[in-house]
């Protein structure tokens, strides 16, 4: 075969990959029609959904926008105005996203490895459940899945030796970087890195400043346009603040599984409590004030918690934050069979973490030190916040780039019966499945978060006045959970609005007997 036919039939089969991941998120699709929740957005997604809705019916931008990182409810506003408010048009564009994504993840592989590694990471990929789950939520994940791979790419360009061909990778560098940032302000430690990296073993300062000056050009005028309109410039969302408390408290086993509902209201009224005027941004200083006293009058404690959150980031199991995949694997079969956990043992992750060490182990750590380091600036940042499921996604892909490769070379040295190099890989990876699936359970694995996702369809179906919709959703909350205060409260009044007045009543006295002083 001449090399204009290998190429041809390589970018082919990088395009039937690619084809697969967006047919196997279309199938999950259309089987988990059955799941409450598929077109109901729940907490984070509802407060995305509503934004959106708010911005592109009736032009509604105030400092409530911002609330959140910004440019994901501003793509999802774009998105209404082209399509009409559809849930489904957000998650086909999400979906296409990820078949983007998993080209983008095999062009990485071909880069650092070769074409059987590539292909073997878009597979990877393709069939990696809790990017298939995530792909179709309303949530910034998909997005800050595809900056990272993109990042990833254009940093393997910059180091490449061909000058000509990467004058002006620098400053999409710099736009790229900052188009993560304002979907995810965890992005902040990779983009400084990547701009900031004396490629080639040497500083270059025309690089650096073109790297900031894409920055810079995003940056700036998004500031600039939002302070105008809110009177924020909205780079630090004023969440943040919350969540960083959420992550560094000495009561974290509470505060990581806070409820939705009053447990929340509690948290975030907590500085209007202490003396704080009302708004967003006002209770900032509150929460960075409670983080820095814990820091500082109990670092032990800090240290400590710090690593428990590394062991969250690496462990072999999803953990939830609002949404628990594993309870929405019965409306999917597809979603069934590509995750999963049997007792501690998670798939795919028990498999995905041990292949990377074998990758990086046949590899070489120093071969791919800026990538590596990449990865490390982001999990950091996660672990200085908390982690979970969908916050740990964006290491996905690089991690599956490494997975093929370990699966390759231990296959290959396995064909060849290269026994002195097999059996300490196979030992890496027992050694690495073991520590990534023994520690836990953890805390915010025991929350019933099923009974959260009814509670929450319910409560859309109550604000909508679907009253017999919100009776079926809320009597489902209480049954998986009869502890569920909430549940019971607003199923009485959903009953009251049905003139049921008997009924209403028994779930009435629950919620008062459950909190008396609800």
């Amino acid at each position: 075969m001449s090399w204009c036919g290998a190429v041809k039939k390589r970018e082919f089969l990088f395009w039937l990959v690619a084809i697969l991941a967006v047919f196997v998120r279309l199938v999950h699709l259309l089987e988990s029609g059955d799941d409450p929740s598929a077109f109901q957005p729940l907490v984070d997604s509802r407060t995305y959904h509503e934004l959106a809705v708010g911005l592109a019916e009736n032009g509604v931008l105030d400092e409530h926008f911002l609330w959140q990182a910004p440019l994901y409810p501003l793509l999802l506003a774009i998105l209404y105005r082209l399509f009409g408010v559809s849930l489904l048009a957000v998650k086909l564009f999400q979906i296409l996203l990820a078949g983007a994504t998993c080209f983008l993840t095999m062009r990485l592989g071909r880069r650092i490895f070769d074409d059987t590694t590539a292909l073997v990471a878009g597979i990877l990929v393709a069939f990696c459940g809790p990017l298939l789950f995530f792909d179709q939520q309303l949530l910034a994940t998909s997005l800050a899945v595809f900056w990272m791979i993109t990042l990833a790419n254009i940093v393997v360009s910059i180091q490449q030796p061909n000058q000509s061909a990467r004058q002006g990778l620098p400053l999409f560098l710099g736009v790229v970087g900052a188009l993560a940032f304002l979907t995810r302000p965890t992005f902040l430690p990779v983009v400084l890195l990547l701009v900031l990296w004396p490629y080639r073993k040497r500083i270059c300062l025309k690089r650096m400043g073109l790297g900031l000056a894409g920055l810079l050009l995003v940056l700036v005028p998004f500031g600039m346009k939002m302070q105008s309109m809110t009177g924020h410039p909205g780079l630090f969302p004023p969440s943040g603040a919350i969540n960083l408390f959420i992550g560094n408290n000495a009561n974290f086993d509470e505060t990581i599984g806070i409820r939705t509902g009053l447990p929340w209201e509690n948290l975030i009224s907590q500085p209007m409590q202490n003396g704080f005027q009302p708004g967003p941004w006002n209770g900032q200083p509150y929460f960075r004030a409670k983080v820095r006293q814990f820091v500082l009058h109990h670092p032990g404690d800090f240290l400590k918690l710090l690593v428990r959150k590394t062991t969250h980031l690496f462990s072999s199991r999803e953990l939830p934050r609002n949404l628990d995949i594993y309870g929405h694997r019965q409306w999917s079969t597809v979603l069934s069979l590509l995750v999963f956990k049997v007792g501690p043992w998670g798939f795919p992750m028990a498999l995905l973490w041990p292949l990377a060490a074998v990758g990086l182990m046949a590899s070489g750590v120093r071969k791919n030190w800026l990538l590596f380091w990449m990865a490390a600036a982001y999990s950091l940042s996660l672990i200085l916040v908390f982690t979970a499921s969908r916050y740990r996604l964006p290491l996905l892909p690089l991690l599956c780039v490494f997975s093929a490769q370990g699966l390759v070379w231990l296959w290959g040295i396995f064909r060849q019966k290269n026994w002195p190099q097999l059996v300490p890989a196979l030992a890496v990876f027992v050694v690495v499945s073991l520590l990534v699936t023994l520690p836990g359970p953890f805390a915010q694995e025991k929350s019933n978060l099923l009974s959260e996702m009814h509670y929450g369809v319910g409560w859309n179906y109550y604000q909508k006045e679907a009253w017999p919709e919100a009776e079926k959703e809320l009597r489902l909350a209480t049954l998986a959970d009869p502890t569920f205060v909430e549940a019971h409260h607003f199923l009485g009044l959903t009953l009251v609005h049905q003139e049921r007045w008997d009924e209403a009543f028994g779930y009435f006295q629950t919620a008062v007997r459950l909190k008396p002083d609800y």
